[in-house]
């Protein structure tokens, strides 16, 4: 046997082992105390993928790409003159969301915080 095929079994076992995790979804809210409104939307986290779909509760929605660390995961969205930072605490699921808005040659930022919560997949049809 040679040994060059003998290192591609061996290569070839050890990514075998290797487990790709299932996408993970999210339910989350964040609002900031000074203002009375609450933004809900859900995430689908694709950590395989690099992706993460982010959709709001008003129907729309976007695919960004995420950053993953051991302790958290950001990613950003644009929406109009909006930009969405996000960063969620792989910890305890806490999430922030600061906003960076452009009109004209005004720059406005502001900050939400919130949690998510894991939602249970149960079987499923499709």
């Amino acid at each position: 046997m040679k040994i060059s095929t003998l290192i591609f079994g061996l290569f070839i076992l050890g990514l075998s082992g290797i487990s790709w995790a299932e996408p993970v979804y999210l339910k989350c809210s964040t609002s900031n105390p000074e203002q009375d409104f609450t933004e809900r939307f859900t995430l689908k986290i694709n950590e395989r993928t690099g992706k993460i779909t982010h959709s709001r509760s008003d129907g729309s929605a976007f695919i960004a790409n995420g950053f993953f660390s051991a302790d958290k995961i950001s990613y950003k969205g644009k929406r109009l003159r909006t930009t969405f930072h996000y960063t969620i605490d792989r910890s305890n699921l806490k999430i922030r969301e600061l906003m960076d808005t452009t009109i004209g040659t005004k720059h406005f930022k502001n900050e939400r915080n919130g949690r998510c919560s894991i939602v249970e997949m149960k079987n499923r049809k499709i």
